[in-house]
């Protein structure tokens, strides 16, 4: 009998190429029939046929069916479930079709390049990065998909007979699968896709019958491609309409195959590594370009979510779209400096175009040098923050695990804050034995080179049930047999996996952290289930380290109002703020109209978390926070506030959570929290985060503001550096952005006061936090002051939306009143270090109230 699954479609991008490969390969070991159904379109689609799903032309929220039938059809229908409730919006990095749409065009040229009357163009950011080379077209070898002419299909025999196919096939997946040596992550499942394409049904049946009934053997698949991108071409959903690049791709691959090319395709042929221009490229051509090394690639039409140009992000390849090819063409051979982050490219014949790539290479050099956002004059980050990890469901993505954890420490993490493991059993056929687990836990801790990683042990339950367990059936298995009730019942999973994880502390110091727990009688049960199985390494002479950490999650509402009782059985704790909202708030975390829900800072999720945190701190005992909560931005300060010792967040969300820790006022934070704990609703929460400042007051004038021997030669330059300057000290939010703030003033009006003196200054929420900034030139620049002299010393003023306004007039009064004063500038050009200059400006500040200042 058919199973049938109704839904709305949950994927932020409807079910376009990615969710459609993954699709597949959660169910191609099964023995089940599977139909997907739009009811929107009217369209199905066998699952095992991804160019099939595509044409359904599936949307965000389409009222949507499964049917389902075979030997497996449990099986399918429940593994297809858990991947939908997955990748429910906000649980994926795919674009959310309810918020704007992508990066959006360059607003203009820097004032560095407008000042100097240089020759630019603007497009959209699409991968960042700092690039120079010569523009070039892309190579004529990748203009066309069809061969050269009189070029004979190499497996012709002499009677012009068509090529073999299985030959033909077999070769195009032998260089699919070298393509796909050795990528990982992101790169890797782009270029899987096209791999998925060519095991589609479909596909394979129109193409065997193209080259052994229709002849002609490049014409014939020709036609069959054209067939397809046809199809995908009326398609409403945009990611569908991309995938065009991916069949191009393919297309271009099995002729490669059929009718060889000489002289290759690559992006040589050109002294140094050329920025290429194109209206578009798939991704095997990204791939080739990326071999033969290019320095960058403009794209005419390819959006954001490209295939090509979400490959070429994890390639390390910086990408601006929306480009003039036109424009370009006309300056074929051109250097050219092409700043991603800001979607500019600029002719580089000029010296400022080179001072401009210099200036902006050395503030990201800094940058990556230095702890994101550490300020000289800022407090220890609390809390302390650390990242979570997903071990591998597959072996060959081992390699992507371990260079994430390592990246992970390289964005600052102080720690591995929560592993995953579950993962690894979901995917598999079969259990992993203890040596298997042993190597991959092992991997993880060297990996960390000696800082702590937290292992939480399988998560099994709910949602979570590898097919290889038997499972009876529950009315509401959320609710069910979940962490230890399910351990309780299959023991030797756990006792194998806490075999695994002690000889993988031998590497380095681990915890071992156990989910789901109701009762304290859970973990003392845990506890002597790990030490029997050191007891069973000891007898088999494998060594193991000594007692290791054991904590548990809180995350049943019960155990966290009852926390005091824990502490006595537990070492540490940490907050898995996911399943505590919805089994607090009644909703299930993977309904795709509910689910958004949960992510707002409910005040009775607020209180529970609040009440927990201060008991477990009172007894002595860590406690942290890994839900999706930690990683989310606009509830950081509520979290700061809470107390915790760490917070555990995604690697990809680390910079921005250390960078606004760092900001943070930890008593302003806490008496924000105390206003939350009263509010009566999330909205409240939300309107009270809108208006309560909790940025820590850092003093308005500190060393890593003030710059000296400044080797910057216009007036641009000097605005340039100075912004760059207050970014990298975590003041202001975007340098660019505040670059052409002041920039538009000075356009306006000179800040050029005299004696050689500017004072140029701004009043924006880009400004974290108020400050004055000064710069001693090298050099005297040409200002266009009032009085024409040039100017060697710069005083900033920069003033946030949050303070008084006049505040920011009162601070300008104040300086402008000693800056007429010739003693008071002949000290200010005679200090020898940055402290002496601070106390010189802090005097000055702190003189008597200004009068008449309106």
């Amino acid at each position: 009998m058919a199973l049938a699954l109704s839904f709305r479609c949950p994927l932020a991008g409807g079910l376009h190429a990615r969710p459609a490969s993954r699709l597949l390969a959660l169910c191609a070991s099964l023995d089940a029939d599977i139909e997907w159904r739009n009811l929107r379109t009217g369209r199905a689609a066998d699952i095992r046929s991804p160019l099939a799903l595509l044409s359904t032309d599936t949307l965000f929220d389409d009222p949507c069916e499964i049917v389902v039938g075979g030997a497996d059809a449990v099986a399918a229908r429940d593994r297809i479930s858990r991947f939908l409730a997955s990748e429910a919006v906000g649980a994926t990095s795919d674009p959310d079709p309810r918020r704007p749409a992508g990066p959006q065009p360059s607003p203009g040229l820097p004032p560095m390049v407008e000042d100097a009357g240089l020759w630019g163009l603007c497009g959209r950011p699409a991968a960042a990065g700092l690039a120079y080379g010569r523009l070039r077209s892309l190579p004529p070898a990748f203009s066309s998909a069809e061969p050269p002419a009189g070029v004979v299909p190499v497996d012709s025999g002499p009677a012009g007979q068509a090529p073999d196919f299985d030959r033909v096939v077999a070769e195009a997946r032998r260089r699919l699968d070298a393509d796909d040596d050795g990528a990982t992550g992101v790169a890797r499942d782009i270029l899987g896709v096209r791999r998925d394409l060519l095991s589609d049904d479909g596909l394979l049946t129109a193409l065997r019958r193209a080259l052994t009934e229709d002849g002609g053997a490049a014409g014939a698949i020709g036609h069959v491609f054209e067939t397809y991108r046809r199809d995908l071409a009326g398609m409403r959903n945009e990611l569908v309409r991309d995938r065009e690049h991916d069949l191009r791709d393919l297309h271009r691959l099995l002729l490669d195959v059929v009718c060889p090319r000489r002289g290759g395709g690559g992006a040589g042929g050109h002294r140094g590594r050329p920025v290429i221009f194109a209206a578009d490229v798939t991704p095997g051509e990204v791939l080739v370009l990326a071999r033969t090394g290019i320095a960058a690639l403009l794209l005419g039409r390819a959006g954001a979510t490209s295939h090509s140009v979400v490959l070429a992000r994890a390639l390390g390849i910086p990408v601006i779209t929306g480009c003039d090819c036109a424009a370009l063409a006309a300056r074929d051979g051109l250097p050219v400096v092409v700043d991603a982050d800001q979607g500019v490219v600029i002719d580089a014949t000029h010296g400022a175009a080179r001072r401009y790539r210099f200036l902006e290479g050395a503030v990201r050099s800094e940058q990556r040098l230095a702890a994101p956002f550490a300020a000289s004059d800022g407090p220890v980050m609390f809390p302390a923050v650390a990242a979570n990890l997903v071990l591998p469901s597959l072996p060959e993505d081992e390699r992507a695990a371990l260079a994430e954890t390592s990246a992970a420490f390289r964005n600052g993490a102080g720690a591995i804050g929560l592993v995953r493991t579950e993962s690894m059993l979901l995917a598999a056929g079969s259990l992993p034995d203890e040596d298997r687990q042993t190597a991959l836990y092992t991997g993880v801790v060297a990996a960390a080179a000696g800082r702590p990683v937290t292992f939480r042990t399988f998560d099994i339950g709910g949602d979570k049930i590898p097919a290889s367990l038997p499972r009876a059936p529950e009315a509401n298995p959320v609710l069910g047999l979940r962490g230890v009730a399910f351990y309780r019942r299959h023991e030797q999973i756990l006792r194998t996996q806490l075999r695994a994880l002690l000889r993988a502390g031998e590497a380095g110091p681990i915890a071992i952290m156990i989910p789901m727990v109701r009762d304290p009688s859970d973990m003392v049960w845990v506890r002597r289930v790990l030490e029997e199985e050191r007891k069973t390494l000891a007898e088999r002479g494998i060594a193991a380290p000594g007692p290791c950490p054991l904590g548990m999650m809180l995350e049943v509402p019960s155990a966290v109002l009852m926390a005091a009782h824990f502490c006595p059985v537990a070492d540490f704790f940490s907050i898995g703020t996911n399943d505590l909202a919805q089994y607090l708030l009644a909703i299930d975390r993977g309904h795709p109209l509910l689910a958004a829900d949960l992510k707002g800072p409910h005040p009775a999720l607020l209180r529970l978390l609040d009440q927990a945190v201060r008991e477990i701190r009172r007894q002595g005992r860590p406690v942290s926070m890994c839900g999706d909560l930690a990683s989310d931005s606009a509830v950081l300060p509520l979290m700061a506030g809470l107390g915790l010792d760490a917070i555990s967040v995604d690697p990809a969300a680390l910079a921005d959570i250390r960078a606004q820790l760092a900001s943070l006022d930890r008593d302003r934070c806490r008496g924000l929290l105390e206003k939350a704990l009263s509010c009566p609703d999330a909205g409240a929460v939300r309107a009270l985060l809108a208006t309560v400042p909790v940025r820590r007051r850092r003093p308005v004038v500190a060393t890593d503001c003030v710059s000296l021997d400044c080797d910057w030669r216009t007036r641009a330059e000097v605005i340039k550096g100075m912004a760059g300057r207050l970014w990298l000290a975590g003041r202001v939010g975007g340098r660019h952005d505040l670059e052409a703030l002041l920039w538009r003033r000075e356009r306006h009006y000179s800040t050029g006061l005299g004696f050689g003196i500017a004072v140029p200054h701004a009043r924006s929420p880009l400004v974290l936090h108020s400050t004055i900034s000064i710069a001693r030139l090298r050099r005297p620049v040409d200002w266009g002051a009032i009085d024409g002299a040039p100017v060697d010393i710069v005083i900033m003023l920069t003033a946030g939306m949050t303070a008084p306004e006049d505040d920011h007039l009162k601070l300008f009064s104040r300086l402008a009143r000693n800056l007429v004063d010739a003693g008071f500038r002949g000290r200010l050009r005679a200090c020898r270090d940055r402290q002496t200059i601070l106390e010189l400006i802090g005097q000055a500040l702190a003189g008597p109230e200004p009068q008449g200042v309106s």
